[in-house]
């Protein structure tokens, strides 16, 4: 929108069509109104999404996940620093749609810091991918921390299924060393 605009903090997505790219950012360092682009052709050329009216207080980030029917839903997490809130929104038309900001109080003390540094699938003892996505980050005083995301049929939730996020586990280490040094990681 103006020139020299400081935009930062990208994350993107892949689209089932391995052709189009969608992606986040705030406004500004880690904060701001949450801004969108789309690229049709693998990132050569990009279109700024029209605005969502989210203001963000930390870095967005933005997954895809496929909900217990197969169909693919693209999460946007974000939070708020210091209060221990976490929000997301999710798109099920391959982002050309979006459902309003949800937000749950995760109770953690200092934090969380972006809402998820990663998400990745869930697979059950036998190795078989299963329909929750598990997602890391950590507080101010970086120790980390785990929540999953799972669905719910729900009727009124669009394509049918509610996001249902569990409630954040730290992470133990096994050693005071290897607290330590995941302390240490964040200096």
């Amino acid at each position: 929108d103006h020139d020299n605009q400081y935009l930062g903090h990208p994350t993107t997505v892949l689209l089932d069509d391995d052709q189009t790219l969608i992606a986040v950012f705030p406004t500004a360092h880690g904060k701001g109104q949450l801004r969108m682009c789309r690229s049709a052709d693998g990132g050569l050329t990009w279109e700024q999404v029209p605005n969502l009216g989210i203001e963000l207080h930390e870095v967005p980030t933005i997954f895809k996940v496929q909900r217990p029917d197969g169909h693919t839903r693209l999460v946007i997490t974000t939070c708020t620093p210091g209060a221990g809130t976490f929000s997301w929104l999710y798109s099920d038309d391959d982002g050309a749609t979006w459902t309003d900001l949800e937000t749950i109080d995760l109770e953690i003390p200092n934090g969380p810091v972006v809402a998820l540094a990663t998400m990745w699938r869930v697979h059950d003892d036998a190795g078989e991918p299963t329909f929750a996505w598990r997602g890391a980050f950590h507080n101010f005083q970086y120790n980390n921390y785990i929540i999953e995301l799972t669905f719910e049929e729900e009727a009124d939730a669009p394509g049918g299924y509610a996001c249902v996020w569990s409630a954040a586990e730290r992470i133990e280490f096994e050693t005071e060393e290897g607290l330590a040094r995941c302390h240490h990681a964040g200096l």
